[in-house]
């Protein structure tokens, strides 16, 4: 990487992450919509550059999600199941 050089967000993206954070979302949630729209994509069966085009990212971009979490066959976002569902899984616990 260059010094001095940043990259990240444009000013759209950047003002669509202030609005969705001052209207409650945390970055975790925010983060984790970018990774739902990934997994919708590759399960209908998407290109990587189909996936980035709908989400205006770059190719490589979405190549290194997919790649970061164990390739296509494995990346899936997994929801959050609160500690007590186990309970009313198992009543007999």
């Amino acid at each position: 990487m260059r010094p001095g050089r940043r990259f990240g967000l444009s000013a759209e993206e950047k003002i669509d992450v202030w609005r969705r954070w001052k209207a409650g979302e945390t970055l975790h949630e925010i983060g984790r919509a970018f990774g739902k729209e990934i997994s919708r994509g590759l399960a209908s069966g998407s290109s990587f550059r189909e996936i980035a085009k709908c989400l205006e990212r770059a190719v490589s971009t979405v190549s290194r999600e997919v790649a970061r979490h164990g390739g296509r066959p494995a990346y899936r976002i997994r929801r959050l199941v609160p500690k007590f569902a186990g309970v009313s899984l198992f009543p007999s616990l």
